[in-house]
């Protein structure tokens, strides 16, 4: 199965004790770059790991929109480990 997320796609990733749930923004080589709520006890966009990607889900009922497609920005090297 090929998961290909794109802008305002729910990721869903693999974490110790659980999972953590966020919104594609862009991606780098290795990174997803997501936006949520409790990362850091904050609401900010993170990178983390493509690895730990469980899956990648839309919501769309008609068409997506032209800007829905995948954006791509360079990595800053500091990854997520653990959003709580």
């Amino acid at each position: 199965m090929c998961i290909c997320p794109q802008l305002g796609d729910i990721l869903i990733f693999k974490r110790e004790g659980g999972a953590h749930v966020g919104m594609y923004i862009a991606e780098s080589e290795n990174t997803y770059h997501v936006m949520g709520g409790n990362q850091g006890n904050a609401y900010s966009i993170v990178e983390i790991a493509k690895a730990r990607l469980y899956t990648a889900c839309n919501f769309y009922h008609t068409a997506a929109p032209a800007s829905v497609k995948k954006y791509f920005l360079s990595s800053s090297e500091k990854l997520s480990v653990n959003e709580g």
